[in-house]
């Protein structure tokens, strides 16, 4: 595995361990971090699907929409 990719599932990692201690708004900035740095559809996928996970905990449901309509079409970019 080269760093990049390493750097990325870090990310994935941290964000959810934010995430199980309920600290969204910093799994938001660690998810949207390795959105921009992944390429690969399908680890962008998790990526998005948390993200919406924690769009709904913070109680920003416009977003959270906005990320499910994508993995739903299967698109993976967000603007």
């Amino acid at each position: 595995m080269d760093k990049h990719s390493e750097m990325i599932d870090i990310l994935l990692e941290e964000a959810c361990n934010l995430m199980d201690q309920e600290y969204f708004e910093e799994a938001v900035h660690k998810l949207q971090k390795g959105l921009r740095l992944e390429t690969k559809p399908k680890k962008r996928a998790a990526f998005l699907k948390e993200l919406g996970y924690c769009y709904l905990r913070l109680g920003w449901y416009e977003d959270a929409v906005k990320v499910y309509k994508l993995l739903l079409k299967g698109i993976d970019t967000i603007h």
